[in-house]
C-alpha cells in the first residue's frame, strides 16, 4: 500500500497547488521540515512514512507549478488577439472530422506578424472546412486571427484545451498545404491502417451497426449517430465505444500466445508490450487508453519475470506516472472515469459480489462489476453531465457479453477487407449479428421514460461524505479473512480476468 499512499499524496499536492497557487520558493522552504523529520526519525517506520508523504505532497505541488503556462513571445498563445497572423505548423494528431468542419491540432514552428517571421512554439487548434481533407503530418500555413478558446455557461472550452497544452484557436483560416508526411512516419502508418479498417467496416455493414463496430474495435466515436450516442449515455454504456483495458488485454493476449512458442515468456511479453504500445498510438493516446496500456504492460512484465501482479499497485503507478508527466491530466474527465471505474473493480466489486452470493455466478460477476463501476463513477458523471442512468446494471448485463464477440468479428471483417474488400461484406454478417443485438438493447432500454434521471449540481462535500459511507459499507460488510483474500485475488489477477479487463 505504500506506493498507493505516495501516489495519492502526489495527486493531492497537484490538486492543492491548483487551488492555492503557492509560490515555488515557499514550497521549497516548506519541504525542509518533513525532509528533516524523515531523516531524524528514519528508524520509526510510521513517522518516516508520514514525513515522506509530506515531501511528496510538496513535490506534487511543485510539479504542477512548473506546468502553469506563462506564454511569452516564443509561444503562439502570446499572439492571441492580433488582427491577422500567418502561422506555420504541422498537424500532429489525427484530424477530428465533424459533419461540416474539421478540427486540426497543429504544432506551430513559425509565425508571421506584420511581415516578420518569428520562430515560435506551442499548440494551436484550427477549425477548417470539411473539404479539402487534411491528414496527420501535413505542413500548413494558416492565415487568420488567433483567439482565446471560449468559456460557455456550463463548460469551459478554454480550460479543456489548456489541459492539453492548447492556448489558442483559429476559426476558418485561409489554409495553404505546403507538404505532406512531415510528422512521425510510424504514427502516420498506424493512423492510415486505422482509417482503412474504418472504411472497410463502414462499407461492409449498415448503420448504426458499422459505427458501433468501429467504436468498439477502434474507439472511434465520431461516426456514431447523435441519437445513438445519446442513447448510449442514457443507459450507461458509453464505455463500450472507448478503448479500454479489455481491448488492450485482447491484443496483448493474442500477441503473447502467438509469440510464446518461439520466443519464450520474456520475448513474448516484449512482443505483447510493443503491440500494446502500437495499438495505443493507433487509437489515439487518450488518458484512459494510456492508463490501460501501462497497467496491461505491467501485468505482462510481472507474469514474464514470475512476479505476482498487484492491480492496485499497477493502477497507482500508472496514475502517478501520468500525472507526474502532465499534471493537468488530473482534470481530464475520461482519465477520472477510467481510474474511478478501475479502482471500483479492484476494491468494491469483490464486496458487492459477496453481497450477491445467492445469485448465479455468471450474473453475479458481471453485475458486481457494473454496480462497482457505477458507484465509483457516479460523482464524476453527475458533476460533469448532471445525469445518472437508472438502467445501467441491466444494460451492462444485457450487452457486455456480446462486446468481445463484436470486437473479434469486427477485427475479422477489417482483416478480410484489407485482403479483398468484397469478401468483407460476406463475413460482415457475424459482426452485424452482435452489433444488432447491442444496438437493439441500447435503443429499447433508452426508450424507457425513466432510463436516465437528471441530477442538479451537488456540493463536493456531499460526494466526500458519499465515498466515506461507501468505504464504511465495504469494510463493515467484509470483515472476514475470506473477503479480504477475495479482494487480494482480484487485485493480483486483473489482467487475467476478461470481465475485469473490460471495466479497466
Amino acid at each position: 500500500m505504500t506506493l498507493f499512499y505516495l501516489v495519492a499524496c502526489f495527486v493531492l499536492g497537484v490538486y492543492l497547488q491548483s487551488v492555492a497557487g503557492v509560490p515555488g520558493e515557499y514550497l521549497l522552504l516548506a519541504g525542509l521540515l518533513p525532509a528533516a523529520v524523515a531523516l531524524l526519525w528514519r528508524r520509526s517506520p510510521g513517522v518516516r512514512l508520514a514525513a515522506v508523504c509530506g515531501v511528496v505532497v510538496l513535490v506534487g505541488a511543485a510539479r504542477y507549478q512548473a506546468t502553469v503556462p506563462h506564454p511569452g513571445p516564443d509561444d503562439a498563445g502570446y499572439y492571441v488577439g492580433q488582427q491577422r497572423v500567418v502561422l506555420r505548423g504541422v498537424v500532429t494528431e489525427a484530424p477530428d472530422v465533424r459533419d461540416t468542419a474539421t478540427n486540426l491540432r497543429l504544432s506551430v514552428s513559425a509565425l508571421d506578424v506584420a511581415g516578420e517571421w518569428r520562430p515560435v512554439g506551442g499548440l494551436v487548434q484550427a477549425t477548417v472546412g470539411r473539404y479539402p481533407e487534411y491528414r496527420y503530418g501535413d505542413r500548413l500555413d494558416l492565415v487568420g486571427r488567433l483567439e482565446e478558446p471560449p468559456i460557455f455557461e456550463d463548460f469551459s472550452y478554454k480550460d479543456y484545451l489548456a489541459r492539453q497544452g492548447v492556448l489558442a484557436v483559429i476559426y476558418r483560416p485561409q489554409v495553404t498545404l505546403l507538404a505532406r508526411d512531415q510528422a512521425n512516419p510510424l504514427v502516420a502508418l498506424l493512423l492510415s491502417l486505422r482509417d482503412r479498417a474504418q472504411e472497410v467496416v463502414t462499407a461492409a455493414l449498415p448503420e448504426p451497426q458499422a459505427a458501433l463496430t468501429v467504436g468498439v474495435l477502434l474507439g472511434v466515436k465520431s461516426a456514431l449517430p447523435r441519437d445513438f450516442s445519446d442513447d448510449l449515455q442514457a443507459v450507461g454504456l458509453t464505455h463500450i465505444v472507448v478503448v479500454s483495458g479489455f481491448n488492450l488485454a485482447i491484443v496483448a493476449g493474442f500477441l503473447q500466445r502467438t509469440a510464446a512458442r518461439r520466443l519464450g515468456p520474456i520475448g513474448s511479453a516484449l512482443v505483447a508490450v510493443v503491440g500494446v504500445l502500437l495499438f495505443t498510438l493507433m487509437v489515439g493516446a487518450s488518458g484512459a487508453v494510456v492508463r490501460s496500456a501501462i497497467m496491461v504492460s505491467l501485468a505482462l512484465v510481472a507474469v514474464a519475470i514470475g512476479r505476482q501482479n498487484d492491480a492496485l499497485n499497477s493502477l497507482a503507478l500508472a496514475c502517478g506516472l501520468m500525472v507526474a508527466w502532465w499534471p493537468p491530466q488530473l482534470w481530464d474527465v475520461g482519465f477520472q472515469l477510467s481510474v474511478a471505474a478501475t479502482f471500483g473493480l479492484i476494491w468494491l466489486s469483490p464486496a458487492i459480489e459477496k453481497w450477491l452470493e445467492r445469485l448465479p455466478l455468471a450474473i453475479r460477476g458481471n453485475l458486481a462489476v457494473a454496480l462497482a463501476a457505477q458507484a465509483m463513477t457516479m460523482p464524476i458523471l453527475v458533476g460533469n453531465f448532471h445525469l445518472v442512468s437508472l438502467v445501467s446494471p441491466v444494460a451492462n448485463l444485457a450487452v457486455l457479453w456480446a462486446v468481445p464477440f463484436l470486437m473479434a468479428c469486427g477485427f475479422l471483417v477489417a482483416l478480410v477487407g484489407w485482403i479483398w474488400a468484397p469478401a468483407a461484406a460476406v463475413v460482415g454478417w457475424s459482426a452485424w449479428l452482435f452489433a444488432t443485438w447491442i444496438a437493439e438493447a441500447v435503443q429499447r432500454l433508452a426508450s424507457i421514460p425513466w432510463a436516465a434521471a437528471p441530477v442538479p449540481q451537488v456540493d463536493s462535500a456531499w460526494w466526500v461524505a458519499y465515498y466515506g459511507l461507501l468505504w464504511l459499507a465495504v469494510h463493515r460488510r467484509t470483515p472476514d479473512p475470506g473477503a479480504r483474500q477475495a479482494t487480494k485475488s482480484v487485485r493480483r489477477g486483473l489482467a487475467r480476468r476478461p470481465r475485469a479487463a473490460l471495466a479497466a
